[in-house]
């Protein structure tokens, strides 16, 4: 009988030790994943969408931190139809690592050009963000 506890008992230390040893190599795998995401970098973006005939631009804010500010959104556009200036702005908050969009232009008319600028202050940082857009004729 004595046999028997001893068998019992190393069955369970083996029993343990493995949960132990898989748990460490499953931990490690988080770790690993974790420490390879790809992360987001604090600024503007303007984004250019063509879908239908149309071009959307969107000016975007990424924040590491709670933060307010100002943004101010300009798209000049150039094309066969005419042209236009746009003007968008105001304030907002971004709460921590979020991506806000600021504003939103939605325009037509193929083979326009737009020269598009973000600018954004916040709590004493100040990010610009300019870009050229062409429509898909």
């Amino acid at each position: 009988m004595y046999n028997s506890h001893k068998r019992i008992a190393a069955s369970m230390t083996a029993l343990v030790l493995g949960f132990a040893a898989g748990g460490f190599a499953v931990n490690a795998q988080q770790n690993t994943d974790t420490e390879t995401a790809p992360v987001e970098l604090v600024g503007c973006e303007i984004k250019a969408i063509n879908s239908n005939g149309m071009t959307t631009l969107e000016s975007v804010f990424r924040a590491e931190e709670a933060v307010t500010g100002t943004y101010s959104f300009k798209v000049v556009k150039s094309g066969l139809s005419g042209s236009s200036n746009i003007s968008q702005g105001g304030s907002f908050v971004a709460e921590p690592e979020e991506t806000v969009t600021l504003g939103r232009v939605m325009l037509g008319g193929g083979g326009a050009t737009y020269d598009v600028s973000l600018k954004v202050e916040t709590e004493g940082e100040s990010y610009s963000c300019a870009e050229h857009f062409a429509d898909e004729a």
